[in-house]
């Protein structure tokens, strides 16, 4: 790709940057933006323990929020000279803090809400179930396995991919039942 053509990857610099030229005028660190949006990361983890619309959304928005001003503290920092080992290392901080905070409580929303769910009817439900609860119950066994053979680090894409394998079943069985 030539240099006079922008990208349009990643999506969220389309939002960051005019935020960014607001916060410019402003009298705020790069710090500063970076704990605010540690704020919002860690509301929008809140709301996601509760498996409700209005607070799924509420989560989407201020994980949104959160991303934006994840952007924009690097780009303060390098417009307002204020580049430093301690930023680097506190946004990368918060990066992690916010996912894990958030992964944490979607884990509590949906297993409050599985909690709450109807008994499994047919065999494949029978089967999900019992695989959910024995690797639930038993993952510790898996993580020793995996760190005898120094393997540990299959759980990294292992989880990602199936993540997001377990949401598109989840968008495919809700639209079915949204049509049915």
């Amino acid at each position: 790709m030539s240099a006079n053509h922008a990208s349009i990857f990643p999506l969220i610099r389309f939002f960051s940057r005019p935020v960014t030229g607001v916060l410019m005028r402003l009298p705020v660190s790069a710090n500063q933006v970076t704990s605010v949006s540690l704020v919002l990361g860690l509301g929008a983890a809140w709301a996601a323990t509760e498996a409700t619309q209005a607070r799924a959304l509420a989560a989407g928005l201020l994980m949104f929020g959160a991303y934006v001003l994840d952007n924009c503290d690097g780009e303060i920092a390098r417009l307002k000279n204020q580049c430093s080992r301690f930023g680097m290392y506190f946004d990368s901080f918060v990066d992690w803090a916010v996912h894990t905070a958030f992964f944490w409580g979607l884990g509590v929303g949906v297993g409050a809400a599985a909690e709450h769910a109807r008994r499994p009817e047919t065999p494949g439900e029978w089967i999900l179930f019992a695989f959910r609860e024995l690797a639930r119950a038993d993952f510790c066994f898996i993580v020793l396995a995996l760190a005898v053979f120094d393997a540990l680090w299959v759980l990294l894409p292992a989880g990602a991919i199936g993540a997001q394998v377990y949401w598109m079943i989840a968008l495919l069985k809700r639209a079915r039942e949204f049509h049915v």
